[in-house]
């Protein structure tokens, strides 16, 4: 099989000559360079397969091709091994670390007992752990969180996996910064390993464990108020971006249900708080926060006040690096998903190679735009002509004599 033309499959037939050897009577056929040595394809659609499969399915490049799906897996294999080989991990100066749970093909619960079903979905289960280069917006590496121990048969410790991949980085002592979510075996294993980085919590858990509080409230008035949709997302705008009508209607609140909107208050005052840029005053600022909830609304915020207490010093480095934020993590996590759902019964090995080697850098690169032929002037639409805008030999190349 050769490259398809225009969207055609093209097959090669080819005459080869047969020679036996004077010295060893061994048969042999006439060499061609041309054609790949292990497959009855062309060095040329090789390689083409070899870039098509980085970020299509493998079914829709055989497809294309006219080889077997099988057939295509294994370039791809092959081509990720080089990969591999070509781009070793290196350590950055801000690491990204964060986690996404893959989701496997359901399995069918007729003709299966429940024990052995339990097993399979054990084994099936895929945590991965991702880690991204922040300030240069790459994928670093993706593997997966907790893998079976071969001998024993038992999952992992998270932070066993992390710190031996975190120890196999080379000049690791270069990272200065670390982000990720408030994951305790992520912070042991970047203590461990990585003692001169300091851990940044991202500012997105933080406020979003906040609007949980606030929202936790907003459920408990729900039917005495008659809260709708609207009302959810009354409560998660910011005071300065309501309208006249939602001031109105938080005014209401304040009337009917006073602990609605002093959840809302002490959500805006926790906002506010986190646009200063100097730490010390953050620090203070959140010791007049939390004085400030009621005792009404502690246990709602109860959850946030333990976050504190416990990632404390990590949560208040944002300010020390505010440009740091796990951000482009979590577009990788989306792209990761798509990735996964678009090729159902993907290898981890395989969404790893289609991420790394060629989705891993998600900024999206805009070509300038070329003015090409001479633009014409219109007055009305019924001068409009295409035969204007560009010369017509340039269309349809110079008229025959």
């Amino acid at each position: 099989m050769d490259l398809p033309v225009h969207d055609t499959r093209v097959g090669l037939i080819v005459n080869r000559y047969q020679f036996r050897c004077r010295a060893c009577r061994r048969i042999f056929y006439q060499p061609l360079p041309e054609l790949d040595e292990r497959r009855r394809a062309t060095r040329r659609l090789v390689a083409y397969v070899q870039q098509e499969c980085l970020y299509r399915a493998f079914t829709s490049v055989a497809e294309e091709v006219g080889l077997h799906e099988k057939t295509i897996r294994n370039i791809f294999k092959e081509y990720r091994a080089a990969l591999d080989l070509a781009r070793p991990p290196a350590a950055p100066e801000w690491l990204g670390i964060d986690e996404i749970y893959l989701k496997e093909p359901s399995i069918p619960k007729k003709g299966i007992s429940a024990r052995k079903r339990q097993v399979r979905t054990e084994s099936k289960k895929r945590y991965v752990c991702v880690l991204t280069d922040l300030k240069h917006h790459t994928i670093l590496d993706m593997f997966e969180r907790e893998p079976l121990d071969p001998k024993t048969g038992r999952r992992w410790a998270p932070t066993r996996t992390v710190a031996e991949y975190l120890l196999g980085l080379p000049n690791r002592r270069q990272v200065k910064v670390v982000c990720m979510d408030m994951y305790w075996p992520y912070r042991y294993a970047v203590r461990k390993v990585l003692p001169q980085a300091a851990i940044v919590v991202d500012k997105y858990h933080v406020l979003s464990a906040v609007n949980d509080a606030m929202h936790g409230v907003r459920k408990r008035f729900k039917q005495r108020l008659r809260l709708n949709d609207s009302d959810m997302g009354l409560m998660s705008k910011r005071l300065s971006k309501l309208t006249v009508r939602e001031k109105k209607r938080l005014e209401e609140w304040k009337a009917v249900a006073p602990m609605l909107y002093e959840a809302y208050l002490i959500k805006e005052m926790f906002y506010e708080m986190w646009a200063i840029r100097d730490r010390r005053r953050v620090e203070r600022e959140f010791r007049a926060w939390r004085r400030a909830i009621p005792s009404t609304l502690q246990k709602d915020f109860g959850k946030v006040l333990t976050d504190f207490r416990l990632w404390g010093n990590s949560i208040f480095n944002y300010f020390d690096y505010p440009e740091v934020s796990n951000g482009y993590t979590e577009g990788a996590n989306s792209l990761i998903r798509q990735t996964n759902w678009t090729g159902r019964g993907y290898t981890l090995e395989s969404i790893r190679a289609k991420m790394v080697h060629h989705k891993g850098d998600l900024r999206v690169r805009r070509s300038g735009f070329q003015k090409r032929g001479q633009y014409a002037k219109v007055e009305s639409i019924d001068d409009f002509s295409p035969f204007d805008f560009v010369d017509s030999d340039e269309c349809f190349g110079p008229a025959e004599p």
